[in-house]
């Protein structure tokens, strides 16, 4: 449910990447552990990129990497108000499609039609979330709901090396999105305590490990 407060401030102070849990810096890199890790799996990503061996996966591969750079790019340099976060955004939604389009592929099969709505109807409430410029943790939820719904929903179809992969990734994206959590409520407080250490760090490695998982478990098929 949508919280009013969140409803009211809107656009205001919670802005990617302005409201992550690292303190930025006001001169170069504005947060460069955070840079640092994405960065790297930016180059792990292209690196698994040109050994990829159909479209599918090459397609998948490739907006991972871009949505990655675009991630990168916004915790080094903080331009605008809303254009890096929506850029980004919109690289995450055609990831998501990507992924699906990759899963069809690989399995040749279809989920449930009411999957299907399930997945038109989250992507449709994140389209307006963005268009309403609601606080990023409702969009990020909507883009982790559609990742793991498809995992869960193409699971049976794969083959065991494949399964065996999707049973990392469930975990570790549940692990992110509650780290995601604690920042969203506990960020201020942890900041108060201790203002030099970049907390965000731990979203960003969980998140690391996830793309590693998914560019060297995927890139043969």
């Amino acid at each position: 449910m949508i919280d009013n407060n969140d409803k009211k401030n809107k656009g205001k102070n919670d802005v990617f990447p302005f409201n992550t849990c690292e303190n930025p810096n006001k001169k170069g890199i504005a947060q460069p552990y955070s840079f640092i890790i994405n960065a790297i799996g930016v180059f792990v990503i292209f690196y698994y990129l040109f050994q990829v061996k159909h479209f599918y996966t090459g397609l998948t591969i490739f907006l991972l990497g871009v949505f990655q750079s675009m991630h990168s790019f916004s915790h080094a340099f903080h331009i605008g108000e809303r254009e890096l976060q929506n850029i980004t955004h919109i690289t995450a939604i055609l990831l998501g499609i990507s992924f699906f389009y990759m899963f069809y592929n690989i399995t040749k099969r279809l989920p449930h039609f009411s999957i299907i709505v399930i997945l038109l109807t989250i992507l449709a409430s994140d389209i307006y979330l963005t268009i309403e410029k609601y606080p990023f943790i409702y969009t990020f939820f909507t883009q982790i709901s559609i990742f793991l719904i498809i995992l869960v929903s193409y699971y049976s179809y794969l083959n065991q090396s494949l399964r065996n992969i999707v049973k990392l990734l469930i975990p570790l994206t549940i692990a992110v999105s509650l780290i995601v959590l604690n920042e969203k409520y506990n960020c201020s407080t942890m900041l108060s305590n201790y203002p030099d250490f970049p907390f965000h760090i731990f979203v960003e490695i969980t998140g690391f490990f996830i793309l590693v998982i998914i560019v060297r478990g995927f890139y043969k098929e």
